[in-house]
């Protein structure tokens, strides 16, 4: 028998393309969670193949989450209006949220969700274009092999995503250079997607703001980044800081 509770599907399109390939349900997604790569307790990410309508095959990711639900929420769930949301709701919602600022996100494909107190959860979310984030340019060859025009572009790109978030009066826990997906387009101009939206949240304060790009600054460290690298970043930051400012005055 078939495990009752919430199921989401994106579109009709997005239904037919999960039950062809055995995810239609929970227990039939909970069913590809890896026994060996569980980064956190109650939490799993399986990459998948999903077979296509005309037989091409695309990668998506299952973001699975189980365990007992938080009976007391903190203040900052309350805060941020995240409260009593599994992670894998937080990253469809957070999705859309990025999606409705129109920025580049996955494609949500699922939501499934049971149990009050031991929940089961699971989100199905499409494997972005670009083939490697920002963090592992920055730890592999890919940053050496740009020109200090596209470098210094891509850091701009990356600052003017996460103005473009606080103007939304958007928070972004997860705001980090292995959530960063760059590609040059056609033009030469850098898109960006951004993966992992779990973190997405409301209210926008100074001191969320001053949070994230903090978080931003430590993470490209963390990867790698040269002293040049992080005080053109630490700079663009700065500027976009004094431009907030004067705005508001």
């Amino acid at each position: 028998m078939k495990s009752a509770g919430l199921i989401r599907f994106a579109s009709n399109a997005s239904q037919a393309l999960l039950e062809r390939n055995h995810c239609g349900d929970i227990d039939s997604v909970f069913a590809k969670r890896p026994s060996s790569q569980v980064r956190h307790t109650g939490r799993a990410v399986a990459a998948i193949d999903l077979r296509e309508a005309d037989g091409r095959s695309e990668r998506a990711y299952v973001k699975l989450n189980w365990g007992r639900r938080r009976v007391w929420p903190r203040m900052t769930d309350l805060k941020s209006g995240q409260v009593f949301q599994t992670l894998p709701e937080r990253e469809w919602n957070g999705i859309k949220a990025f999606a409705d600022l129109g920025l580049n996100v996955p494609e949500r494909l699922a939501l499934f969700q049971e149990g009050l107190l031991n929940v089961r959860a699971a989100v199905i979310v499409r494997a972005v274009p670009p083939p490697h984030s920002l963090d592992e340019m920055l730890a592999g060859s890919g940053w050496k092999k740009l020109s200090g025009e596209q470098r210094d572009a891509l850091l701009q790109a990356v600052v003017d995503v996460m103005r473009q978030i606080h103007a939304g009066n958007l928070g972004w826990r997860g705001t980090g250079s292995r959530h960063f997906f760059p590609k040059l387009d056609e033009q030469g101009r850098w898109k960006l997607w951004l993966i992992d939206c779990e973190g997405v949240h409301t209210r926008a304060t100074p001191k969320v703001i001053e949070r994230d790009f903090r978080k931003l600054m430590r993470a490209m460290k963390e990867s790698g980044a040269d002293a040049k690298t992080l005080e053109n970043l630490q700079m663009k930051i700065g500027a976009r800081s004094s431009s907030c400012v004067a705005d508001a005055a």
